[in-house]
């Protein structure tokens, strides 16, 4: 035991002599000081969080009238921001019917039945539009519609001999209207370039016969009308969110 204690006293004694012992020392004291400091400080935030019954506290909060009716004003203001989405879908569903009825892949009847299961403020001006509309005519179907039928006459050999002599000699009358186009020509044009709004215009330049034969035509065409000023009108809606 004694030796124990000698040899144990030597090697501190050595190791006190050692050059780098007090350097070592000082930083073990430091690491003791952090480690103490670290203890204690888990320890308040312990205290702090959970006191004797385990739980925090709750400081009481004062809640003034002006206070309450700023929240009531931001509880209305959010049922209404929460409401007024519920119709954003609707409308993009109707604008996506319409395009479809357009398009001609959906027929308009599907159209008029959304709309009057989802009878929301804004449709009722929509649906006064469309009621009236019984369908929706693509421009290849209004082109293919616009055909003027010729006039049935009876035919002699003699005629059949002048309209052979005609056809050689050819005749130009010289008038005010020289110059200007054919509005069976424009309106063709116009359905080419899907302008049904400028084919109507050069509908009311046809002769009477002729907007006799092509009545129904321009019913279509009206229609067409009425429903791409529908959808522009939706997306318009629709823009100003």
């Amino acid at each position: 035991m004694d030796k124990k204690k000698k040899d144990i006293g030597n090697l501190i004694k050595k190791n006190r002599e050692s050059p780098n012992f007090f350097k070592y020392l000082i930083l073990a004291i430091t690491f003791l000081i952090i480690f103490i400091l670290f203890i204690i400080l888990i320890w308040e935030k312990y205290s702090e969080n959970y006191g004797n019954s385990g739980l925090k506290t709750a400081k009481p909060v004062l809640v003034t009238q002006e206070s309450l009716k700023l929240i009531n004003e931001k509880l209305k203001a959010l049922e209404t921001k929460q409401q007024q989405p519920l119709r954003i879908p609707h409308q993009l569903i109707a604008l996506e019917l319409l395009k479809g009825a357009l398009e001609g892949y959906i027929s308009l009847d599907t159209l008029k039945s959304f709309l009057e299961k989802h009878s929301d403020p804004w449709t009722q001006d929509f649906f006064e539009t469309l009621a009236p509309i019984k369908a929706s005519s693509t421009y290849n179907q209004l082109e293919s519609l616009f055909v003027i039928a010729s006039p049935r006459t009876s035919t002699t050999p003699w005629k059949s001999i002048q309209e052979k002599i005609k056809s050689f000699i050819s005749v130009r009358k010289l008038d005010k209207n020289e110059g200007k186009t054919d509005p069976l020509d424009d309106i063709h044009e116009a359905i080419r370039i899907h302008d049904i709004q400028k084919a109507l215009v050069s509908f009311e330049n046809l002769s009477s016969e002729q907007k006799a034969q092509l009545s129904k035509w321009k019913t279509l065409a009206q229609d067409r009308l009425s429903l791409e000023m529908l959808l522009k009108s939706l997306l318009l809606e629709l823009s100003k969110g």
